[in-house]
């Protein structure tokens, strides 16, 4: 029987950094010629693999993914249906570490380098093409991590994200510092009330890379990247924009459903803006438990 909880006052953002920090992009999907369609289940134990995703609302777009694993359990692919009524036309990966999408005279196509099967890649670029005009490395990215191998810093060429975790793994700062211009630290985003469940994300180190599909370091789903990046599930999610612009601030609060085996089964956003409170998303998610 699955269980209800709220695990939070408050909810949260809209995470702009610049105009110019970049477009957003790309749909993972692992190039898999010469393998099956539909590879065999995963046969790690312990484990709830998540196969099915689907976002309601949110920042500018619906969209779901199906997610597909080899027979040890590693993620092999993330495919994105139609988003905004538009069906992806280049969807592609070379080597597991290109990752392309396009929509008409739109195209972007993002390329990493490092670990990208335990999810560490060192750095990564994307490439924007429009009616046929490409801009090589429009934008690039450099990524550090700690000793545990956890993200803890995004460069940018506009600035840099830094992120700061507690003793149990989970986010619980991210940091917007600007080098474009005068040097602004804008916004401080804190997450606290988490859960003791695991996040959906769990099974797979490399899946935080998906859940910047069709969105950017300088604007992107906050509440999927900060779950992904995490161990258990936040439950607020809140910005402080600085003195002066206080107007900007939002707050997330995260009410969580659980399957059986204790994963969310639905997570649904309601967020405080100005005074109101409105549900901003709803995330549903189906599993694989072995």
């Amino acid at each position: 029987m699955g269980q209800s909880h709220n695990f939070s006052q408050n909810p949260v953002m809209n995470m702009k950094l610049l105009t110019s920090l970049s477009l957003a992009a790309g749909i993972l999907a692992i190039n898999s010629c010469g393998k099956p369609n539909t590879p065999p289940p995963p046969t790690a134990s312990g484990k709830c693999f998540l196969v099915s995703e689907t976002v309601n609302g949110g920042p500018g777009y619906g969209a779901s993914w199906v997610y597909k694993y080899d027979a040890d359990g590693h993620l092999l692919s993330g495919s994105n249906p139609p988003v905004n009524g538009q069906t992806p036309d280049g969807a592609l990966a070379v080597n597991g570490n290109l990752v392309g999408i396009g929509f008409g005279k739109l195209k972007w196509l993002y390329g990493y380098v490092g670990d990208l099967k335990n999810g560490i890649p060192s750095s990564g670029y994307m490439d924007f093409t429009d009616d046929g005009t490409t801009n090589p490395k429009f934008e690039e990215y450099i990524f550090g991590y700690d000793g545990k191998q956890r993200l803890i810093e995004v460069a940018i060429k506009a600035g840099t994200i830094n992120i700061a975790y507690d003793d149990k793994d989970n986010v619980v700062k991210l940091t917007f510092i600007t080098n474009n211009g005068p040097r602004v630290i804008s916004p401080i985003v804190t997450i606290d009330g988490y859960d003791d469940k695991p996040t959906p994300y769990a099974a797979d180190p490399k899946i935080w890379i998906f859940t910047q599909q069709m969105r950017s370091w300088s604007y992107f789903d906050e509440y999927r990247i900060i779950s992904a990046l995490s161990k258990n599930n936040p439950g607020r999610i809140s910005t402080d924009y600085g003195v002066g612009n206080t107007a900007s601030n939002y707050v997330y609060d995260i009410f969580y459903q659980y399957n059986d085996n204790g994963m969310p089964a639905l997570a649904t956003v309601q967020r405080t803006y100005r005074g109101a409170k409105t549900t901003w998303q709803s995330n549903s998610y189906g599993y694989d438990c072995k």
